[in-house]
């Protein structure tokens, strides 16, 4: 049996301080412009990338600034980023 992902919290990733998204079978991201959803998406992207990477390979994602805040008040918030799933 093939586990479902049903929520993704992300946090400290460009202007996203603290988002939680749960997941149906059909899930959309609606949005005025600039709040966010090509955020959401490279977070997300960014994160499973970093779960499969090797430990040299988080070192050097952890070095580049293209994930860092662009929020001043959210600069030394930590980077997190969380699933959920059910089988």
């Amino acid at each position: 049996m093939k586990a479902t992902i049903d929520n993704i919290r992300i946090g400290g990733f460009a202007n996203l301080q603290d988002i939680s998204l749960s997941l149906n079978k059909l899930s959309a991201l609606v949005a005025p412009n600039n709040y966010g959803k090509s955020n959401v998406l490279r977070d997300i992207v960014f994160g499973f990338d970093f779960m499969q990477a090797s430990p040299a390979e988080k070192r050097t994602m952890m070095t580049r600034k293209t994930w860092m805040p662009i929020n001043s008040s959210m600069i030394g918030s930590p980077l997190s980023f969380e699933i959920s799933s059910k089988a």
